[in-house]
């Protein structure tokens, strides 16, 4: 299939669970190969000698390595200095634009309180739902938090951790999702 469709550029969102693919592009031809090396190719996978050495693969057939920091293209160096040429940095951080709606005033939040907000879809991979045991400690010391997840509620598992959650603390809300516009809002 990637054959008849014949792209000019494939990106890769991880570099060990894609080493098959980034092969099989490479073998049909594709013009560039770009992988990502995210949080669990960077976190826990670079480590064991035998996942690094599929990860070796993908990034020897790759163009460019993406990562988002420069420790973790520091790190990526230090497996092999013959990969730095192909490492270009794209941080996770984004400029937000004005915004005039006042979601604190919506939800009844104090403009006072701490807010914490996981603005990610519902997948236990991500791990949004950390914080929250973490912040009822701080709200049983008196501190002024409160967390807020906007995001689909894609995992149904963590779906019903949330909705557990709600259900325990009532400074935590889900707000299901907001328009890019509003994001800078909380």
């Amino acid at each position: 299939r990637v054959r008849s469709f014949k792209p000019d550029v494939a990106l890769l969102l991880h570099a060990y669970h894609c080493a098959g693919m980034a092969l099989m592009l490479q073998e049909a031809g594709v013009g560039v190969i770009v992988t990502s090396l995210r949080g669990t190719d960077m976190n826990e996978m670079l480590d064991q000698p035998s996942k690094l050495a599929v990860i070796a693969k993908t990034l020897s057939v790759s163009g460019a390595i993406v990562v988002f920091h420069e420790q973790a293209a520091d790190c990526v160096k230090a497996r092999d200095p013959s990969w730095g040429a192909k490492i270009v940095v794209i941080p996770n951080g984004v400029d937000l634009p004005d915004c005039h709606i006042d979601y604190r005033e919506k939800l009844g939040i104090p403009a006072s309180g701490f807010v914490f907000v996981v603005v990610a879809g519902l997948r236990e991979v991500k791990r949004p739902l950390f914080a929250v045991p973490l912040l009822a400690q701080l709200r049983q010391r008196g501190e002024d938090v409160f967390w807020l997840h906007a995001g689909l509620e894609l995992e149904h598992d963590e779906t019903q951790r949330l909705h557990c959650i709600l259900g325990m603390y009532p400074w935590a809300r889900h707000v299901g999702t907001i328009p890019h516009e509003s994001i800078a809002a909380f």
